[in-house]
């Protein structure tokens, strides 16, 4: 039955958000890729919220239901068809609401769960700007998909579906995404480390904090022969200066001042559960990636928790990564090899993510320096005991283990959890 409601409203959403987009034709630009989508739409929201009216998809609003959602700027009624109700009328009144009242822009993070997910949405959005980050060997949801082209097949028919005029914006240091440029012919800007990158991004350094300043993220961008300093305060990920350059690649490619752009990238905040800095108990400090997990994704951030400028020890808090299929046993066991190089401790939560602990074991990580939990309130229970002040803990697993449970248990300011973490609507909990 709630299967059946929710198909019905997701189509009755559709044709009004349908209908919103032929009524005030706002630019439309559409996010995909298997690795960074969410953080990228912010990133572009912040690049461009200076340019005039932008609405971006709330939280990772990237299906059927949620892309529908975003156009209409409403969030999920859940199970109450009164408010479902309520988000109709909205997005009726938006329809009949005179032209300039409704965005400019639009910012819209489109993602795939099973075959055709992203080819249904594609051919009714047509998108103006279409933006590809990456393409890992093994994404998420990749257990849903026949074979891992099929997957890539289905990200990139997001920008088969381009306006002739629109432009398409590209992860130059991904080699799948730079294979398929040949059978897209769009106008095209391509960003990264590559020389040959239009957008390109050299000299990146991780700052340690100062006593009066704030460390980071910085690096050169280089584009038309200039060259200019960026910097993200707060942020230590290297995977986010790839997430600067497609909001940079989107600015460029409208028309924006770069200078401005770069300027407006400084304010930018990486959303809740996605590399987020967060005071702990005890003086420690964590770093909240926990609202999904993939080997690319948990990779990049244990890379990230080894070249950290500051913290005494650092823990690798690793839970299950999920929907790998076939994958699973291989990419356990090589984020665990990677986290025995990046981590001085390896707590691991869940059945699968004990593959983890193997693979840190078979490149000789003591089994002193490695914990093996069932769950996310039992690893919540641990960490207590073992943290120390100057420790930094870096929590990272797929949606259905609820690591964000463990970050409120040791977070510094739990009173704050609605504003800092993932899934913290009272229907999730």
């Amino acid at each position: 039955m709630r299967s059946f409601f929710k198909k019905v409203v997701t189509v009755i959403l559709t044709l009004i958000a349908k209908a919103i987009l032929w009524r005030h034709s706002p630019k439309v630009i559409a996010i995909t890729g298997s690795v960074g989508k969410t953080s990228t739409k912010d990133a572009v929201y912040t690049v461009l919220k200076g340019q005039g009216s932008v609405r971006k998809s709330d939280k990772s609003f990237n299906s059927e239901l949620g892309v529908p959602l975003s156009i209409i700027g409403a969030e999920t009624g859940w199970n109450n068809p009164i408010t479902w109700l309520g988000v109709m009328t909205r997005g009726l009144w938006q329809i009949i609401e005179p032209k300039g009242s409704y965005p400019d822009t639009l910012v819209l993070e489109v993602g795939a769960d099973r075959p055709g997910d992203i080819h249904r949405i594609a051919k009714w959005i047509k998108p103006h700007i279409v933006v590809i980050t990456r393409l890992p060997d093994v994404p998420v949801h990749i257990e849903f998909f026949p074979t891992l082209s099929s997957l890539v097949e289905e990200k990139l028919s997001l920008a088969r579906s381009l306006r002739k005029e629109g432009t398409l914006i590209l992860n130059a240091d991904d080699h799948r995404v730079m294979a398929a440029r040949d059978t897209l012919r769009f106008r095209t800007v391509t960003y990264g480390t590559r020389e040959d990158a239009m957008i390109r991004a050299s000299n990146v350094q991780l700052l340690a904090p100062g006593d009066t300043t704030a460390g980071g993220l910085t690096f050169k961008v280089d584009f038309d022969g200039k060259s200019f300093p960026v910097m993200l305060p707060n942020i230590y990920g290297e995977s986010f200066m790839s997430i600067a350059l497609a909001a940079l690649s989107v600015a460029y490619a409208s028309g924006v001042n770069m200078v401005t752009a770069i300027s407006d990238l400084a304010s930018y905040e990486t959303p809740p559960g996605r590399v987020r800095l967060l005071p702990g108990i005890g003086g420690t400090v964590l770093i909240d990636d926990t609202y999904n997990s993939s080997p690319a994704a948990c990779e990049a951030g244990l890379r990230m928790l080894r070249e950290l400028p500051f913290g005494k020890r650092k823990i690798a808090v690793i839970g299950d990564m999920l929907e790998l299929g076939r994958h699973t046993t291989e990419a356990h066991h090589q984020v665990g090899e990677l986290a025995a190089r990046s981590a001085d401790v390896l707590v691991t939560v869940g059945l699968r993510a004990k593959l983890c602990a193997d693979g840190a074991r078979s490149v000789g990580m003591p089994d002193k320096k490695i914990l093996e939990t069932e769950d996310a309130k039992s690893v919540a229970t641990l960490m207590k005991e073992i943290l120390l002040p100057g420790d930094v803990i870096y929590l990272k697993g797929s949606q259905g283990i609820r690591l964000e449970r463990a970050v409120l248990e040791l977070m510094a300011e739990p009173e704050r959890a609605a504003e800092l973490l993932v899934r913290q609507e009272r229907e999730w909990k």
